[in-house]
């Protein structure tokens, strides 16, 4: 007699279901899903299932209840802006300790960075009436890393207070700015905003 066909699998289906997707570096992720075995029974801690996400450097683990993880993922606030895969495993033991099942899935998560200094770089620090200055706004992150293209806010003012320019401009990018002939003599002044 022949038995009907049957599939022997070691492979685990693991759902990731994400809030969001956009995330400023420092947040807290928070990885829920589902586990359940190729069969269609659950992955749960009675039956020894784990799970372990990590994102770049950031890792956490824990244990699945009722087919279900719920874990919250701290990102390092010195992460650098950009795509990062969060990689989700799900696996289960046997009684001595040996990985009998797995399962694994990923999304890409997009990381932010946070602006925390603002620096101007000067061509020259001595200027006469009627000559150019090149200015370039440069802006950091909390990795350190500097940001390019975001947009500040640059003011001049002379020795007096007086504004002499004020423009939008993008960091990275060099201003060229030509000084008045009457331009008061003394020390002058830029400023970032942004």
């Amino acid at each position: 007699k022949t038995s009907q066909g049957f599939q022997i699998s070691s492979q685990i289906i693991v759902n990731l279901e994400l809030s969001q997707l956009d995330y400023l570096a420092g947040e807290t992720v928070n990885v829920k899903g589902t586990a359940t075995k190729s069969n269609g029974l659950t992955i749960d801690q009675n039956n020894n299932g784990f799970v372990e996400a990590s994102l770049g450097d950031a890792k956490i683990s824990g244990t699945i209840i009722n087919g279900t993880f719920d874990l919250s993922l701290t990102t390092l606030e010195t992460m650098a802006g950009g795509n990062y895969p969060i990689i989700v495993s799900v696996y289960d033991k046997d009684s001595e300790g040996n990985i009998l099942n797995t399962g694994e899935t990923r999304a890409d998560l997009i990381i932010s960075q946070i602006a925390t200094s603002l620096e101007v770089a000067l061509d020259k620090d001595l200027v006469l009436p009627g000559d150019s200055i090149k200015i370039a706004p440069i802006m950091y992150d909390k990795a350190g890393n500097t940001m390019a293209e975001q947009e500040v806010v640059l003011i001049v003012n002379d020795s007096e207070g007086n504004i002499i320019a004020e423009r939008m401009a993008k960091t990275g990018e060099e201003i060229i700015l030509v000084l008045a002939y009457n331009h008061a003599p003394g020390k002058s002044e830029i400023i970032l905003e942004s």
